[in-house]
């Protein structure tokens, strides 16, 4: 299960389950959400999504993070 957030408090509680992945989404508040689905649609385009699992991803314009747990 991979939990999509812009939230870091809400992100706190999921990095300790195992079977979780994280993805943290930081892109600017004033991003309409067709300019988010297009970023996060490139996202997952270039990423393995099985990476993600017990790692948090933090997704920012133009690049991206993962950090496994």
């Amino acid at each position: 299960m991979i939990i999509v957030t812009r939230d870091l408090g809400f992100a706190e509680e999921f990095m300790k389950k195992k079977g979780f992945g994280l993805l943290l989404v930081r892109l600017p508040y004033y991003f309409t959400a067709s300019k988010i689905k297009r970023v996060f649609e490139e996202f997952v385009k270039e990423t393995n999504v099985n990476e993600l699992v017990n790692s948090i991803t933090v997704l920012e314009l133009g690049r991206y993070r993962i950090k496994k747990l």
